[in-house]
C-alpha cells in the first residue's frame, strides 16, 4: 500500500507540475495559488477529520506551528515554486523537488538544533549531486 501511495503521489505532482505550467501562461499566479489553498485546504480538513483519532488539544505553541507551516512555509512554497516554474522548463525543475530533504535538514540544524550526522550528510550529498547530474 505504502508504495502504491507513494507512486501515485509522484504521478499526481507530476500531472500537477505540467497543468499548473499551462495555467501560468493564461491565468494570473495569485489566481493559482488562492485555487489550490481554496480547494485544498478543506479537503485536507475533512480528510483529518475521518481519517485522525483521538483527542484534539490545539495550544498556543500547537496553533502558532499551524499557522507557521500554513501560511509561512506554505504560501511562501507555493509562491516561490509558481514563480520558477513559469521561469523554466518543467523536466529541468522537477528535479529541485528533492531539495526538500536537504531544506528540511538545514532548516532542522538551524531551528532546532538537530544533530547532522554522517548518514545525513552523505545523503545530502547523494541527492545535491543527483540534482546535479540532472541538470548538466
Amino acid at each position: 500500500m505504502g508504495d502504491g501511495l507513494c507512486l501515485t503521489s509522484g504521478l499526481i505532482l507530476g500531472w500537477t507540475t505540467a497543468y499548473i505550467k499551462v495555467l501560468l501562461r493564461r491565468m494570473n499566479l495569485f489566481k493559482i495559488i488562492v485555487w489550490e489553498m481554496a480547494l485544498g485546504v478543506p479537503a485536507f480538513f475533512l480528510a483529518s477529520i475521518f481519517l485522525e483519532s483521538g483527542p484534539y488539544h490545539l495550544t498556543l505553541p500547537g496553533a502558532i506551528s499551524l499557522a507557521y507551516q500554513s501560511l509561512g512555509i506554505t504560501v511562501v512554497g507555493f509562491v516561490l515554486w509558481a514563480y520558477v516554474l513559469k521561469q523554466s522548463p518543467v523536466a529541468r525543475f522537477t528535479s529541485f523537488f528533492f531539495l526538500t530533504p536537504l531544506l528540511g535538514i538545514v532548516l532542522s540544524y538551524i531551528t532546532l538544533g538537530e544533530p547532522v550526522t554522517p548518514q545525513l550528510s552523505l545523503g545530502a550529498l547523494l541527492v545535491a549531486g543527483g540534482i546535479y547530474l540532472a541538470n548538466r
